[in-house]
């Protein structure tokens, strides 16, 4: 697999959180070649629904999906810094995170290695073909049951990496480092509205455990 980290940001200037985990990608991969998607001017109906409504989150969702089928490599949120020498694990995975929900799922945001014309990102491509937009999904959930599908589907059941790898994050929000850590997600929820502020709010004031709760009631209703 190349060495390429793919990231996209889109809405305006990089926070300071977003350069400052660029800046440790460009520490610890000296030799990964740094790739930032820029958006096609065709786009799935879904996609063009969700820049209208500059929800960008959901942008980014379909536009990793679209630099790995692409080129391979591997896919980091803007707020995932690196902590040491840059070493992944070999072969596709996927990065996952604790949750209230259970021990973990998957969370693609964190970290996700797929090699070029992977049949993981085209089911997950074609999958966005057919979604609707909808800025009150919850798409880490849709995410993670389109993962698991495409896994069943293709055969091809990628590695899912412990919490402590990409997202050594709990549920009170704190970060656990471990002798396996590689990154950490910082969560920053830089792309939402005022709901989304006061997720993030509370996410970095320790309170982690009521954004999963917040997660967990939704899916529950929905």
């Amino acid at each position: 697999m190349d060495k390429i980290i793919h990231c996209c940001w889109f809405g305006g200037p990089k926070s300071k959180l977003a350069q400052k985990c660029r800046a440790s990608w460009e520490k610890f991969a000296p030799d990964w070649q740094i790739c930032e998607f820029e958006l096609p001017s065709t786009l799935p109906k879904f996609v063009e629904a969700a820049a209208a409504d500059r929800n960008w989150a959901q942008v980014s969702d379909w536009a990793r999906m679209r630099a790995l089928y692409d080129e391979g490599g591997l896919y980091f949120d803007y707020d995932v810094e690196m902590v040491r020498p840059f070493a992944p694990p070999a072969g596709e995975w996927v990065a996952s995170e604790r949750t209230i929900l259970g021990s973990a799922w998957m969370n693609p945001g964190s970290g996700i290695a797929l090699e070029k014309g992977s049949p993981i990102a085209r089911y997950m491509l074609e999958a966005y073909e057919r979604l609707e937009y909808d800025r009150k999904r919850e798409m880490m959930v849709w995410i993670n049951d389109r993962l698991a599908e495409a896994m069943a589907t293709s055969g091809n059941a990628i590695r899912v990496l412990a919490p402590t790898i990409m997202a050594s994050v709990d549920i009170r929000g704190k970060v656990q480092l471990s002798a396996d850590t590689l990154t950490v997600h910082h969560y920053a929820l830089s792309w939402g509205g005022p709901k989304r502020k006061i997720l993030q709010w509370l996410s970095r004031h320790g309170f982690r455990w009521l954004v999963d709760l917040a997660v967990k009631a939704k899916r529950r209703i929905s």
